[in-house]
């Protein structure tokens, strides 16, 4: 079945020379080929903008930052550059399988969801390890009470969030509190597949805990109040 969904994919990167093309080399090889990769460079200090461009593929659009900013304004300024259907995210140090773009353009054909969410694997140390993560089925209330849904391939339609956009003050939780803005307006669909994997305990992470957790705690108080409100 041939279908001509298109992607604008999101990625956020920061310093990270070194890793930033695995994730883009797993997006160039998709099955599904309609797509846009934004890669947004949030002030690096190393030659990650030399490593993007010398790439010379025109599904990439890179964009340098001159000051950092931080994860959620990257996906922000995304947003604001994009022009496809849907909307994907995907972070500088994790992967999508080759046939991930393909699968939800044919569940997205098939069911028209609003919002859309997949299972991922993880790994802790370059591949040693490896072990099946999130992957359950959608539950509001489940949803609203702690985040369940990974950032990877996390997909919604362009024309869902007009006035919805990620909270650049938080430091943590960033992706729970959009989730939970978007379970405001629509239901979200689960895909029940494993279609890409996660780095854990990457390094330069665009968005960082303190040790004493005061970031941590200042965005959980904050996206709880704004749940109280749904």
């Amino acid at each position: 079945m041939k279908v001509n969904a298109k992607f604008d994919i999101i990625m956020p990167t920061w310093d990270r020379v070194d890793i930033v093309k695995r994730s883009i080399d797993s997006v160039l090889s998709q099955t599904h080929k309609e797509f846009c990769l934004t890669v947004i460079d949030d002030a690096s200090e190393d030659n990650t903008q030399e490593i993007v461009e010398g790439l010379q593929d025109k599904r990439i659009r890179y964009i340098r930052l001159e000051k950092h900013k931080g994860a959620s304004a990257c996906r922000n300024i995304g947003i604001e550059s994009s022009d496809s259907e849907l909307i994907m995210y995907l972070d500088s140090d994790d992967i999508i399988y080759k046939d991930c773009l393909s699968i939800f353009a044919e569940s997205y054909e098939e069911q028209k969801w609003n919002v859309a969410y997949c299972g991922v694997d993880l790994t802790k140390d370059e591949g040693k390890t490896r072990r099946v993560w999130h992957n359950f089925p959608f539950n509001k209330s489940k949803l609203l009470a702690c985040n369940y849904i990974p950032n990877l391939a996390f997909t919604h339609r362009r024309s869902l969030i007009k006035e919805i956009r990620w909270d650049e003050t938080l430091k943590r939780l960033q992706d729970w509190d959009f989730w939970c803005k978007l379970v405001k307006v629509t239901d979200f669909f689960h895909i029940n597949k494993f279609l890409g994997l996660v780095y854990q305990n990457s390094h330069n992470s665009i968005s960082k805990m303190d040790s004493n957790n005061n970031w941590y705690k200042e965005a959980y108080k904050k996206i709880r109040e704004g749940v109280n409100e749904v």
